[in-house]
């Protein structure tokens, strides 16, 4: 994860999956983020600790794409 006024540093490393992450979305109120990968995972992030709060299992197949509805 990078703070933008920052962009030389990351604030975490999020790590997690053990195959590519190949999608994103961070949650309308900008508090998690999810993050889908050819693991066959989805995992759910805390945004201002980096802390893995949640993994969802149960795909068949990787995940492609993600969305977060309110």
């Amino acid at each position: 994860m990078w703070q933008l006024s920052k962009i030389d540093a990351p604030t975490h490393t999020l790590t997690g999956h053990s195959d590519w992450v190949k999608c994103l979305a961070i949650t309308p109120d900008g508090q998690m983020l999810a993050s889908g990968s050819q693991d066959k995972t989805i995992k759910l992030w805390q945004l201002d600790t980096g802390e893995l709060k949640s993994t969802l299992i149960g795909h068949w197949g990787e995940v492609n794409c993600i969305a977060i509805a309110p």
